[in-house]
């Protein structure tokens, strides 16, 4: 019976315990608000942080509102190009970066395969017609003085000296079939006793269209 008021003690004890109980889970609770708070807060400065760099300008990824290209040096493309190429970066979402190093690699395989065409026609002019010529039955082999007599005659009738020159510092005055055409027209004009005024050599070596049209100017000159 002397043990009965222990209930009481125990009582407050356990009133105790559910005091500290609920002061823990007060604290936790507290402690994570602050936490979510601190986090929340974060996330709102990196994307302020974001949105201002983003207003001071396109990055390097993002396309202009508008593009600056430049095409290098001696490049045939001209501001036609241009224009094409910026509506083209501007669809693809190109950067002006991008942009600028596809228009510079268009600019270079133009600029190639313009050269390889240069080298592949003089090579075509100067070398493989003047041969197919001389090697030609009708105005080649032994007619061939024949054949640059014939043609002389109506280039002095018919061609300036401005003329002749442009003939042979194209190459299509070595054209088998120009060649073919004018000789058959000089061998007529011959045929007929048409006379005409004799063009003087010029000194030096001459090229074929010189040979074939009278031009004056030294070989090789370009």
């Amino acid at each position: 019976m002397g043990d009965e008021p222990k209930p009481a003690a125990t009582q407050g004890q356990a009133g105790d315990q559910g005091k500290t109980g609920e002061q823990t889970g007060d604290a936790a609770a507290k402690a994570a608000a602050e936490l979510a708070a601190k986090a929340s807060a974060g996330t709102g400065e990196q994307q302020a942080g974001g949105k201002g760099e983003q207003g001071g300008g396109p990055s390097a990824g993002q396309p202009p509102a508008s593009y600056t290209l430049k095409l290098p040096e001696g490049s045939v493309l001209g501001a036609e190009f241009v224009e094409r190429m910026s509506t083209h970066a501007k669809g693809a979402g190109l950067s002006q970066e991008a942009a600028q190093k596809h228009a510079e690699h268009v600019a270079s395989e133009v600029m190639a395969f313009q050269t390889a065409k240069t080298t592949e026609f003089q090579e075509l002019a100067r070398k493989t017609w003047p041969a197919e010529i001389e090697a030609d039955k009708e105005i080649g082999g032994a007619n061939y003085k024949g054949t640059l007599t014939s043609v002389k005659r109506v280039s002095d009738r018919f061609l300036t000296v401005e003329e002749k020159k442009k003939m042979d510092e194209s190459g299509w005055g070595n054209h088998p079939m120009l060649v073919r055409i004018f000789e058959r027209i000089g061998k007529a004009m011959g045929e007929d006793g048409i006379i005409v005024p004799g063009g003087g050599s010029g000194a030096g070596e001459k090229t074929a269209a010189q040979k074939l049209y009278g031009g004056t100017t030294p070989a090789g000159t370009t």
